[in-house]
C-alpha cells in the first residue's frame, strides 16, 4: 500500500495513527519512504482487508509466520 492509500482510507495522518495506535509523525514519516512491512499488515487487518500489504510486505510477513511455525 501507499501512503496516500493509508491517508485516503482513514481520512488522514491523525486518523491512521489513531486505528494503527501511532502518533500521527510516525505517519509523516512514512510520507518520504516505504511502509514499515509490520504497519502494512497491521492497516490491512484494521481495514478488513479494503487495504493490501504491498508484495514485500507480504513476503515478510508469509516467512515469519514460517519462521515461527518452525520454532513452535
Amino acid at each position: 500500500m501507499t501512503y496516500e492509500q493509508l491517508i485516503a482510507h482513514f481520512g488522514g495522518p491523525t486518523k491512521a495513527g489513531d486505528a494503527l495506535g501511532l502518533d500521527r509523525r510516525h505517519i509523516f514519516n512514512w510520507k518520504e519512504r516505504r511502509i514499515p512491512s509490520k504497519w502494512q499488515m497491521k492497516a490491512e487487518m484494521v481495514s478488513r482487508n479494503k487495504l493490501r500489504a504491498d508484495k514485500p510486505a507480504r513476503k515478510e510477513a508469509s516467512e515469519f509466520a514460517s519462521y515461527m511455525e518452525r520454532a513452535a
